[in-house]
C-alpha cells in the first residue's frame, strides 16, 4: 500500500484500517518501548556550520534552552514550546534561533533576528536531526 506521508497519522489510520497493522501489536510495541526507558524524540540543531556567533554552544536542544529563551520561542511562533518543529516551519527556525542568539551573546534581538534571517534553508536543513532523549539513569 502506498500512502502520501505528509501526515504519519493518516497513515497509521490507513494501513490499520487496511488491516496491514495488527492494533495490538501496536500497543504492545509502545509499552515495551516505553518499558525500556524512552522518554521521547527531539530536535538537535549544530549551531557550527550556522556561523550565526562564535559563543554559541556547537549544538542545542530545546531541553538546554533557558525558560526565558523558550517564552520568547514560544511569543515568536505563536505556538507552546512543545509544539516548535524548527524544520517544518521556518518561523519555529527562526524564533528558536533568534531567541538563543539575543540571549546568549552581546547581539541585540533586532541583529539577532538579522542574521538568523540570512541563513539559507539548505543550512537550515543540514543543521537539523532528530535524536531519541532518554531519561537520565536515577541511580
Amino acid at each position: 500500500m502506498t500512502v502520501p506521508k505528509e501526515d504519519r497519522n493518516d497513515v497509521a489510520r490507513a494501513w490499520i484500517a487496511a488491516g496491514e497493522v495488527n492494533i495490538a501489536d501496536v500497543m504492545q510495541a509502545v509499552r515495551d518501548y516505553i518499558a525500556e526507558g524512552a522518554a521521547s524524540i527531539g530536535w538537535v540543531l549544530d549551531l557550527e556550520p550556522l556561523n550565526l556567533h562564535s559563543s554559541l554552544p556547537a549544538h542545542l536542544t530545546a531541553e538546554e534552552m533557558t525558560i526565558g529563551e523558550l517564552a520568547d520561542v514560544a511569543d515568536e511562533a505563536g505556538v507552546g514550546w512543545d509544539r516548535v518543529d524548527p524544520i517544518k516551519d521556518a518561523r519555529h527556525a527562526v524564533a528558536i534561533l533568534t531567541a538563543v542568539v539575543a540571549n546568549r551573546t552581546p547581539l541585540t534581538a533586532d541583529k539577532a533576528r538579522e542574521r538568523v534571517r540570512a541563513v539559507t534553508a539548505a543550512q537550515m536543513e543540514s543543521a537539523y536531526r532528530i535524536q531519541e532523549q532518554r531519561p537520565a539513569d536515577p541511580s
